[in-house]
This record gives C-alpha cells, structure tokens and sequence, in this order.
C-alpha cells in the first residue's frame, strides 16, 4: 500500500487522481518503476486513468480480464490498487479506474459518435463507498482535438493543410459538445454524490468544459499538458455539491522520466460541512 508524508498528511481527505496513461506512450523496467513510485509518492484513495484499458471475458471463457500496460504496473501488490469487483463482462474498458478504498462495481456508457460501436468512445461510472458513504465517479476522455497541422502528411506548410485542421478542429469540437451533453444530462439523474474525472481536451474556457462544470464546481490544478511543458489544463477533476475541494495540484514529472505526455491531476476532497444522506 502506498505510505508516506501525503497519505499521512490528509488522513480525512479523499485523495482522486486523475491520469491520461497511453500504453503507447512509454513502457519497459524505468518507465514502470516510475509510474509506481510517483503514484505511490501521491498516494491517491481513487486513481482514474484514460487511454490504458483493459478486457473483461466471459463467464463461459472462465472470467477474469486482460490488463494492458501500465494498469498492471498499478495492480501489482507492491502498488497496492484493486479494480471495481463487479465489472461489466466481455468487453474493452478504456476509462478504467482503480481504488485503496471500496469500488463496488463499474458501468461502461456508450458516447457519440460512434454509438458505442468503438470501445474508445466510452465513459464509465464507478459507485463506490467512503467513509460509509456510497458516491459515483464518472472517469471521462472526451474526443480528440484533431491533427494539428504540422502533424499533418507533408512538410510544406499549405493553406490547403490549414484548411483540414480546421475541418476536423472543428468536428472535434462539435464531438466533445455532444458527449459532454449526454454526460451532463446522466450526471443530472444521479442520486448519489458525483465527482467527475478525466482528460476533457478542453480548457476551463472551452464550451464542453463549461457545459460539463454546470451544477459542480472545479477542483483546479494547474496545466497539465503537454507534459515536458505544461501550457493548458485539459485534464480535471469536477466535484459535486457534497463534497468541498481542500486542494488540487499537478504533480512535477522530471524531463527524462515522462510516462506520458500529459500531466496528471491530483484532487484532496471532503464530504460538506453538515451533508447527511
């Protein structure tokens, strides 16, 4: 289990994590030593990540599930992190999360535009139990911005390249609107606490962000991405009325120990003076 001056220091607090972690990004030994000592340096209670996934099987195929890199690195004991126990079976999960506390079980929600049919176009909601409370935990990856345009084929710059940024700038956009709208009309209906977590590729400025923070309120931060050189936040953590923000940092990643190119978000939360179910 993770110890150390942060779990110690906030003994009452619900310490979420939240982390974009591609297994594209950076694997082997260092790398995976890395990630566990920065999250075990963080210590978090709930800990969220995108892009990284995982396979559930069937009941006929003999249960269990497939692990992909870096989840099994937060799974082994010396780590200390459980999944959900209750997941949804035969299927892809990109928005898992992982937990020191209680996480009783896992739902997995199709999201525009592809309607469910790409696992990667998905969110989750995971009910789980603090302090003898129950809550909900929506772990988010709203779609892409897009190529940029230097990313585009080609090396000469061309208004012609510009022109399909655009194009998909803002198709992207039109995207991230739709699904923070279905995420926001679900997050209405809940009658559990909610947080929300994950990487929005909006800022604080940016229409979906804002659609999404409707009824919560912010944990903040700071920049997160791109990780070697943090200019935006795109990764957040959202809280709803029940629960008050103590603090929210980013923690530092040193330039030759990146585990991805985003940096993550780490939020100490607390039940609200006088909530009661």
């Amino acid at each position: 289990m993770p110890t150390g001056e942060a779990s110690g220091r906030d003994a009452d607090a619900l310490r979420v994590m939240t982390f974009n972690l591609s297994p594209a990004f950076a694997r082997g030994p260092d790398r995976e030593r890395t990630l566990a000592e920065l999250v075990q340096r963080e210590a978090p209670a709930v800990l969220s990540v995108q892009e990284t996934w995982m396979k559930t099987r069937s009941a006929s195929d003999g249960g269990g599930l497939f692990v992909s890199w870096p989840l099994r690195v937060l799974l082994e004991d010396s780590v200390g992190y459980a999944l959900p126990r209750a997941r949804p079976p035969e299927t892809t999960i990109y928005r898992p999360v992982l937990g020191q506390v209680r996480l009783d079980s896992m739902r997995v929600h199709p999201l525009p535009p592809s309607g469910g049919s790409d696992p990667r176009s998905r969110y989750t909601r995971t009910f789980f139990t603090w302090q003898g409370r129950p809550a909900v935990l929506y772990n988010v990856h709203l779609h892409t911005v897009g190529t940029r345009p230097w990313d585009l084929p080609g090396t000469a710059a061309s208004l012609a390249r510009w022109r399909t940024f655009l194009r998909t700038y803002r198709a992207g956009a039109l995207h991230r609107a739709d699904q923070a709208r279905r995420i926001h009309r679900h997050i209405e209906q809940e009658t559990r606490p909610v947080l929300v977590t994950g990487d929005f590729n909006s800022t604080p400025h940016q229409w979906a962000y804002r659609h999404l923070l409707q009824g919560l309120r912010a944990a903040g931060g700071g920049a997160t991405f791109p990780a070697g050189w943090p200019l935006v936040q795109i990764d957040h953590v959202l809280v709803g009325p029940e629960w008050r923000v103590g603090s929210a940092t980013v923690p530092g990643l040193e330039a030759t120990d990146f585990v991805s190119d985003h940096r993550p978000v780490v939020a100490r939360v607390r039940w609200r003076d006088g909530y009661e179910e």
